[in-house]
């Protein structure tokens, strides 16, 4: 069954460009990157229904879930709400707004994949972070 999907490309936003809005160096940009070029294969998710409605994209949910933890929004009402209000959040999810019972479900019937995806998170993200910094010698 294919994935739900939205044309980003409304009436409003063909006068914005959210490529644009959202900073180069913001850490949602870092988090589309890293799970675009995820491997979800070996993750376990769990698929809704057979039937009825096509579920929602596992990668967009993921970047929903990476984004919302890592600026401290964590209840599922809250990340739904984010997704129609935030700018950051409607570029991240292509312009998907999914229920707050449906990021519910999501993640509680995925906490095993989420989990998986959070150590990832971590290890990948202190090979970005701390790539940069520079060793300054304190004993001069």
């Amino acid at each position: 069954m294919p994935y739900v999907k939205k044309n980003l490309y409304t009436r409003c936003s063909q006068m914005l460009d959210f490529d644009n809005i959202v900073d180069d160096n913001s850490i949602a940009r870092v988090i589309d990157k890293f799970i675009d070029e995820l491997d979800i294969s070996g993750y376990n998710i769990k698929e809704v229904a057979k039937t009825g409605r096509s579920q929602y994209d596992p990668k967009s949910m993921f970047k929903l879930f990476l984004y919302g933890y890592s600026v401290g929004i964590r209840s599922s009402r809250k990340l739904a709400y984010s997704c129609k209000d935030s700018i950051v959040f409607s570029w991240l999810m292509q312009g998907l707004e999914p229920d707050f019972r449906t990021i519910a479900y999501f993640r509680k019937n995925n906490i095993e994949s989420l989990t998986k995806l959070f150590r990832e998170w971590t290890c990948y993200s202190n090979i970005v972070f701390f790539s940069n910094l520079k060793i300054v010698d304190l004993n001069v």
